[in-house]
């Protein structure tokens, strides 16, 4: 299963979490005071080198800069990591792409 990133809920918990991906963290809006949050899941063949920088790293960094992106409505409730693009895709989008 690719990583996802998913919105968390007001008491800072994921509204769904995947069975197979066991590693995650909370990743937070940077906006001033934004009560945003979402939990990066993703499994341990994440821990790898890709162009020149740990997966796990890019995948974080690539998270924060699509939350901030989504500031201040935050209206997208999951997305899944595109491997091919190093993108962050909405899961519809990626639904009727064939990500997975």
């Amino acid at each position: 299963m690719a990583p996802i990133l998913v919105k968390n809920d007001t008491h800072g918990k994921p509204v769904t979490v995947p069975d197979t991906l066991e590693d995650q963290e909370i990743i937070k809006c940077r906006e001033f005071d934004c009560p945003f949050s979402y939990t990066l899941f993703y499994g341990p063949q994440e821990n790898r080198t890709e162009n020149g920088e740990n997966l796990v790293a890019t995948l974080r960094r690539l998270a924060h800069d699509q939350i901030v992106l989504d500031h201040p409505l935050h209206l997208i409730e999951v997305y899944v990591w595109d491997e091919s693009d190093h993108s962050w895709v909405p899961k519809d989008q990626a639904k009727s792409a064939g990500i997975s």
